[in-house]
């Protein structure tokens, strides 16, 4: 860990903690000095901590330079891999974590600020699987701080590694419309769409109680959506009483 890691938790935790600008040049000369890789692009594009004298000439890095190279600062605590979706299981992007707290810190903010603005606590229910099912994906560390840091009693993760039960799932929508506890949907487009062809089949719609909301984190895994967000939502069998709230906060 280094002592601008500190720095950049205390700035997402509180804005006026330090000045942007003096802060991403601080962290673009830790980059620049411990991340080999990283260093060669600066000095090609003539790029160094000599030269560079604002945040916006710092030079960025395609994410598929993540499929080629390790891109970490420091021996990582936690190692995180993309789905595979985009070009194989074997061209995979790998995320190194030297400092586990600095994604933590960055997603649970993200989550307080778009999805959780409104209410400290509330009832979760996710189709994607937990950290302990998959150990390698960033979305599922992700749901488990997400759970752990806003869920309520009732809160549950109804996905597995290769399995999504949708039946225990459409029976906690049915007991938000019961009880009158909204509820927030995590997914991925993939498991929705497949949770939306399980309710066309099973005849199933429901009206979940005003506050529900739904994060869709995208990853459709090769099938098209054609449809805008809210036609989507319409096609689902799922009705609600106030505006849905689709956020994405995937790392991946």
């Amino acid at each position: 860990m280094h002592a601008v890691h500190d720095k950049v938790i205390g700035f997402i935790a509180d804005p006026t903690s330090a000045e942007f600008e003096h802060l991403a040049l601080e962290v673009f000369v830790h980059q620049f000095e411990c991340i080999p890789a990283y260093r060669s692009v600066c000095e090609r594009r003539r790029a160094t901590p000599a030269s560079i004298q604002s945040w916006v000439q710092i030079p960025p890095v395609p994410a598929l330079a993540f499929k080629q190279v390790d891109l970490s600062c420091a021996p990582p605590q936690r190692g995180f891999l993309s789905s595979g979706t985009s070009q194989g299981m074997e061209q995979r992007s790998r995320h190194a974590m030297p400092d586990l707290r600095l994604y933590r810190a960055a997603a649970t903010a993200g989550l307080k600020e778009f999805l959780f603005p409104d209410l400290p606590r509330m009832r979760i229910l996710s189709l994607i699987p937990d950290s302990r099912e998959w150990p390698d994906s960033s979305l599922a560390q992700m749901v488990d701080w997400a759970v752990e840091s806003f869920g309520d009693s009732g809160s549950e993760v109804f996905a597995g590694h290769e399995h999504l039960d949708f039946s225990r799932f459409a029976a906690a929508l049915n007991d938000s419309e019961r009880d009158g506890v909204p509820v927030c949907i995590m997914t991925t487009t993939a498991a929705l769409i497949r949770f939306f062809d399980d309710c066309r089949d099973h005849d199933r719609a429901f009206r979940l109680p005003h506050s529900s909301r739904l994060m869709d984190t995208g990853g459709a895994r090769g099938r098209r959506v054609s449809c805008r967000a809210t036609e989507f939502c319409k096609r689902s069998g799922i009705r609600w009483q106030s505006p849905a709230t689709s956020s994405s906060t995937n790392t991946e």
